[in-house]
């Protein structure tokens, strides 16, 4: 908010003559509407990008549009719903119970299960080997607060295959169980599982496509490289 709200332009268009020399007469490509804490509207700022390539901003209760200071080579790094990060999803590392990945050609698989006696991370099948409890938590931790680079539009089934999520790379799977308060029985009874699923597909500029699926808020995106270590 703060780089829009001070955004260096190199001219203001205003004029009728100058709005259609621009291409700016067109409604606008996209409206970043920033809310506070009470749910007032702290500031609304309009972008465009014509076929110019020029990028434009307008701040909110201004009548002129302006010119972003850069041209074309701005242009991705502004464009509003793709470049940025934000949250898919929000979980608690002791809320997990399971963590399995498999990749697609079979080198790596593997499901990881906590004991609920003693809280710590075992292989499910069994074996000589003790999984580092700092790397699982890191792991799970990392899977639990997955954030986007970017969102695609993946979900259909041409998109799926464009960025090989309908046969993924890598599949992840993280069991959490209910918040509290969610207990499907009585007293004492077991939370009900929570399954969260990601699917990785093939890399996309400086990170990886991926879906989230079986959340509260599904979302294919551009997960960064960085993540994608941490999680494999």
């Amino acid at each position: 908010l703060d780089a829009l709200r001070h955004e260096k332009a190199v001219a203001a268009v205003q004029t009728e003559g100058e709005l259609a020399a621009a291409g700016l007469t067109a409604a606008p490509k996209a409206r970043l509407v920033f809310y506070g804490m009470d749910n007032t509207v702290m500031d609304a700022i309009a972008l465009a990008w014509p076929s110019s390539g020029k990028m434009y901003f307008q701040r909110g209760g201004e009548s002129a549009w302006h010119e972003m200071a850069g041209g074309p080579a701005i242009r991705d790094a502004h464009r509003p719903f793709h470049y940025y990060r934000k949250a898919v999803i929000e979980e608690d590392y002791y809320a997990a119970v399971s963590f399995s990945v498999e990749s697609r050609t079979g080198e790596l698989r593997h499901t990881l299960v906590k004991d609920e006696t003693d809280g710590k991370w075992k292989f499910e099948l069994p074996g000589e080997i003790v999984p580092d409890p700092s790397d699982v938590r890191d792991t799970i931790e990392s899977f639990g607060s997955l954030t986007a680079q970017r969102f695609l539009a993946a979900k259909s089934p041409q998109a799926m295959a464009q960025y090989g999520l309908g046969d993924p790379a890598w599949t992840l799977k993280v069991v959490f169980s209910a918040p509290e308060g969610e207990e499907t029985g009585g007293e004492g009874a077991d939370k009900k599982p929570r399954p969260r699923t990601l699917l990785v597909g093939i890399k996309v500029e400086d990170g990886y496509a991926a879906l989230l699926e079986q959340a509260e808020r599904p979302a294919d995106f551009l997960l960064t490289e960085t993540a994608f270590k941490r999680l494999t």
